[in-house]
């Protein structure tokens, strides 16, 4: 999805790390008992929140990463001006986008240095500090910004998000005020209080903020999948409007779809999550859980000759996958295509011992195979 230029925030449905991210929400390992089984939805948070690390709202997914030869015109350039703050700043950027946070910082120090009074270095700095896990510093970057700009609405927003992150909630709530008193019709300051009332346990509360940041600002992505999550919690039938809000915003996130097919799940429209994850292997063909939970939701429709071609390009994808292989040895056997059977069953032993029923499948089907040399 091509993302907007520099604009001061990260997108909060990348960024939150901890325990109920959706990390946990699309966890591909089902119940070895039950083939369709589901995750608590009280663990899908933001949707996408907290899964892949933080990423600037500068970066562009649409693009190819930069390459060595950009790197080298981004160092020719401050050969060439080194008093230019910018030159620093730019070549930050293509440090941040590698992940290279060391060398972006040191790049951030650099344009501070040559020019202490620009807005955007602060705040691209205290996103590098969150992202190298140096969170305090990331906050105190802010908070040198917020005496620098004591008005700014993007540095409170920020201020605000940091907290939020560090789970200062009180904080938090205090500077998604401040800025709401320099601009009331700002739409992230009432996602932030949406998300706080939301840990404290006040969905009621949550729901009217996200709804007045999304009527404030129809294209916030974050607050839709929130919306959808609290919905999935209060109200499921309610959830699906939510998600294809989010979904029309950003339609190549393939996280979203991937909750949206886990959506469908749970309501039991299992054609519609089909749907949904075919759709996902046409965005990303090599998003291998689009495979695997869709092999699995045939699977428990007994449809086991149609899940093996899925299952054949999830092990290519996955080929350490010692539950592909026994997914697949299941197919094989109900297909009575027990040599193939045997060997999946084999392989998923190799790759993990410990892999739950593999000993009984194995002795189960060596005895078929016994049965059928006599």
């Amino acid at each position: 999805m091509k993302r907007k230029k520099f604009m001061g925030h990260i997108p909060l449905y990348r960024i939150l790390r901890g325990g109920n991210g959706i990390s946990h929400f699309l966890t591909n390992h089902r119940n070895e008992t039950a083939l369709r089984t589901f995750f608590p939805v009280g663990v899908f948070v933001i949707g996408i929140i907290f899964l892949l690390g933080c990423q600037a709202a500068d970066h562009d997914d649409s693009t190819s990463p930069p390459t060595r030869d950009s790197l080298l015109h981004l160092s020719d350039k401050i050969k060439n001006n080194p008093k230019s703050d910018q030159a620093f700043l730019d070549r930050a950027q293509y440090y941040y986008h590698n992940r290279s946070y060391d060398a972006a910082l040191k790049d951030l120090e650099a344009a501070l240095d040559l020019d202490s009074t620009r807005m955007e270095t602060y705040i691209l700095k205290s996103q590098v500090e969150m992202d190298y896990f140096r969170s305090l510093e990331s906050l105190r970057t802010l908070e040198k910004a917020e005496r620098l700009w004591p008005e700014s609405l993007l540095v409170k927003e920020n201020l605000a998000q940091t907290l939020l992150i560090l789970k200062q909630y009180d904080k938090a709530e205090a500077k998604a005020v401040e800025a709401l008193e320099l601009n009331p019709g700002a739409a992230r300051p009432y996602l932030y209080l949406g998300l706080i009332a939301r840990d404290k346990q006040d969905s009621t509360l949550a729901m009217e903020y996200l709804h007045q940041a999304v009527q404030n600002d129809a294209d916030l992505l974050d607050a839709w999948v929130e919306l959808a999550r609290i919905q999935m919690e209060e109200n499921p039938r309610e959830a699906a409007p939510y998600f294809e809000s989010a979904l029309q915003i950003a339609p190549d996130e393939i996280l979203i779809w991937h909750a949206y097919a886990m959506f469908w799940e749970r309501q039991d429209s299992l054609e519609r999550a089909i749907d949904t994850y075919d759709h996902m292997v046409g965005l990303d063909p090599d998003y291998h859980e689009a495979y695997y939970n869709q092999a699995l939701i045939l699977m428990d429709q007994d449809s086991f000759h149609r899940a093996l071609p899925l299952w054949d390009q999830y092990i290519i994808l996955q080929p350490e996958s010692a539950r592909g292989y026994f997914y697949r040895g299941i197919c094989f056997e109900l297909t009575e295509n027990f040599s193939n059977a045997h060997r999946d069953y084999r392989k998923a032993k190799d790759l993990d011992s410990g892999l739950p029923n593999i000993d009984q499948a194995l002795e189960s089907m060596e005895k078929k195979m016994a049965r059928g040399a006599n």
